[in-house]
């Protein structure tokens, strides 16, 4: 990920769930695409796919804050190789302070969440992942090059992922990886952050169009 900035897929499997209701918002070119789905459930899930670009966040609370009532937003689908991470940092603060029991983030199959990507998704109270899902991360940089400050940055990044409860090895690939590398979460990796390992039967999820 960059510092305007960057950080950095872990094979975590498709489910068949009906999609009853795909809603696209207007956006730029280079920039994340946002639907609103409503599960077989009726559960609505926002997806986020594309690079995060500046002031992306923007258009995501305008989208979410643009949602016909009384629609509760249960999580959100990721598929991004990440982008800003200023631009993550504040998708992340958004998703802490939606209401609900505890937003879910979820990285279906063949799927990717990488680089500042991973901020979004460690956000949510409950992290989901298929078994063929790819989840990346690496060091900060500007514009793919390590400076004092971004290493700084990176080791504060640390800190903040410490603290929602990703675990020390994972922590420890992101501090370890160049910019210009990605290091793949494992199965262990993610159980080592108790990311609940979603399978194809009957799990309770939206999926991406195939």
């Amino acid at each position: 990920m960059t510092a305007t900035s960057e950080i950095g897929p872990s094979p975590v499997r498709a489910f068949g769930a009906a999609l009853l209701v795909v809603v696209l918002a207007a956006m730029p070119a280079n920039a994340a695409h946002f639907n609103s789905i409503v599960d077989k459930y009726g559960k609505t899930w926002i997806s986020i796919s594309g690079p995060i670009e500046l002031y992306n966040y923007r258009r995501f609370k305008h989208f979410i804050d643009i949602l016909p009532p009384p629609v509760a937003i249960v999580g959100l689908t990721l598929n991004s190789t990440g982008g800003s991470l200023i631009e993550a940092q504040i998708f992340a603060s958004i998703i802490r302070g939606l209401p609900g029991p505890g937003i879910q983030t979820y990285v279906a199959e063949h799927r990717e969440c990488s680089s500042a990507c991973f901020l979004i998704w460690a956000a949510a109270r409950y992290r989901q992942a298929s078994p063929k899902a790819y989840i990346g991360v690496h060091s900060i940089s500007v514009y793919g090059q390590e400076t004092l400050d971004t290493n700084a940055d990176t080791i504060d990044q640390a800190r903040k992922l410490a603290m929602e409860n990703v675990s020390p090895a994972v922590i420890g690939k992101l501090t370890s990886t160049t910019p210009d590398g990605v290091a793949w979460l494992t199965t262990k990796d993610l159980e080592s952050m108790h990311v609940q390992i979603v399978g194809s039967n009957g799990a309770p999820l939206p999926l991406f169009a195939q």
